[in-house]
């Protein structure tokens, strides 16, 4: 028999296959029997306590879409670009010029480049990293910049030719987004 207070690996050994067979376990003499305890008073449960509303990004102000939507029309006739779409953060369409792509089929496709340039800039560690290009077939390619106008992210992608350099036009047409959105 063991000490009191010591460990009993016998005992312990009793007992775990008592209670895998179902077995009653009988207690040890010398375990006393608590009294019951009194049951707790009944407290009225109070009101829950809110968490403080975290301040949220003023809402992005979009001007109407025929504004926007004729910024990507000049940069499209400018540049010789197939399409082009605004989206925000989230790939909603915030204007779009027609290419040979469907609109949705577009702004959800802003998000995925956009998050994998946003990846791209943290295994980089260049932050600074908002441009990124995809080569659709042989003569087109998808470009998307990232930009922020206030505290929203907004992109820009265009259906370009390969051969052309898009980034004057892009950068021109962000100009006049921000000039729009931000009035």
């Amino acid at each position: 028999m063991s000490k009191p207070g010591s460990f009993d690996l016998s005992e312990s050994a009793r007992l775990i296959s008592a209670l895998l067979l179902g077995a009653p376990v009988p207690l040890p003499p010398s375990a006393a029997l608590a009294a019951p305890a009194e049951p707790a008073p009944h407290v009225e449960p109070a009101e829950p306590i809110a968490p403080a509303p975290t301040p949220a990004a003023p809402a992005l102000a979009v001007p109407r879409s025929d504004a926007l939507d004729q910024v990507l029309t000049q940069a499209c006739a400018r540049g010789q670009f197939k399409g082009a779409v605004l989206a925000d953060a989230q790939g909603f369409a915030l204007a779009v010029h027609e290419g040979p792509l469907a609109t949705d089929v577009l702004a959800a496709f802003t998000s995925v480049l956009g998050e994998a340039l946003e990846r791209a800039a943290v295994l980089l560690r260049q932050r600074e990293a908002t441009y990124i290009s995809m080569d659709i077939d042989y003569l087109d390619k998808l470009v998307l910049k990232r930009f922020a106008v206030g505290p929203h992210t907004l992109f820009l992608m265009l259906i370009a030719s390969q051969g052309g350099d898009e980034r004057t036009d892009l950068e021109l047409a962000i100009g006049q987004i921000r000039s729009l959105i931000g009035r």
